[in-house]
């Protein structure tokens, strides 16, 4: 257990300074990887319905595309194995040991059932986004799971971590933790202004679909 505990406190800290992905030159084919009555799924629609939300508000005319759900999964060792490489060697070098040429997707959710570390990280020319089980704590807390959703989408779409409390890309190294997010009312957290100014920026109102 301690090995463990290492372990994911060691990726931890890989990913929070992971290369943020590039802004999306097209809008991304979203699958969603996840056992049909998975209760993260309706949190991806959701989320996604915000940052659409939010790309509008900015006047850009990029969006993201309504998400694919299939049931096809990684297999779960081959996915805690590949934790364990990034550990090793960092997340730029780390590569998943199953063939994922064939799952569908430019950016690929990975709703797990490993007890790992929430991310998003471009690898292979996709960018993943894994979402640990909202079965056990911290994401089983009320509010939290659908905030840790739109948090990681949003690494996807470029933004970092800021260090408000109250907003929903805060993140290490500040000292903000999912347990933030925890609320008897259903929502999502806000922007910062200056994270909406990287919007624009990243996706203006100009934008269009590389070609």
């Amino acid at each position: 257990m301690k090995q463990l505990i290492a372990l994911l406190a060691t990726l931890y800290i890989a990913c929070t300074h992971a290369q943020l992905p590039p802004a999306w030159r097209h809008s991304p084919d979203i699958a969603v990887l996840g056992a049909a009555d998975d209760p993260r799924r309706p949190l991806v629609d959701e989320a996604i319905d915000y940052w659409n939300r939010q790309l509008e508000h900015v006047g850009s005319s990029f969006r993201l595309n309504a998400a694919r759900h299939v049931t096809q999964a990684l297999p779960e060792p081959a996915l805690f194995a590949f934790y364990q490489r990034a550990a090793r060697v960092g997340l730029h070098a780390a590569a998943f040991s199953v063939d994922i040429t064939a799952l569908p997707g430019d950016m690929v959710i990975v709703l797990t059932r490993s007890h790992v570390i929430s991310l998003a990280a471009p690898m292979g020319g996709r960018v993943w986004v894994l979402i640990r089980p909202s079965s056990v704590p911290p994401l089983s807390l009320p509010n939290v799971a659908r905030n840790v959703v739109a948090h990681e989408i949003g690494h996807a779409l470029g933004l970092g971590h800021n260090d408000d409390p109250r907003a929903l890309m805060c993140g290490r190294p500040a000292p903000c933790r999912p347990e933030d997010y925890v609320g008897q009312e259903p929502k999502l957290f806000p922007l910062l202004p200056v994270e909406r100014e990287r919007l624009a920026r990243l996706y203006p109102s100009s934008w269009t679909p590389a070609r």
